[in-house]
């Protein structure tokens, strides 16, 4: 967790996020945390620029798209 000054606090925070958009625009072994819009949320996406732990679920081979109508 970051302090209210973006420096870390000691703390860990655990989130189930889910990637709605996998676009082109994300290069590389990092994802993109939405943040909001407007002046204090840009503010907050600059803090965030730090190294984390992801764990990634996939379906198992053969089962199909999940989205899939």
């Amino acid at each position: 967790m970051l302090d209210n000054n973006g420096k870390f606090s000691g703390q860990y925070e655990l989130r189930l996020m889910v990637a709605l958009d996998v676009g082109g625009a994300i290069k590389g072994q990092h994802f993109d945390i939405y943040q909001g819009i407007g002046p204090d949320a840009g503010h907050r996406a600059g803090w965030y620029n730090h190294y984390g732990r992801v764990w990634v679920l996939k379906s198992a081979p053969g089962a199909g798209n999940v989205f899939s109508g």
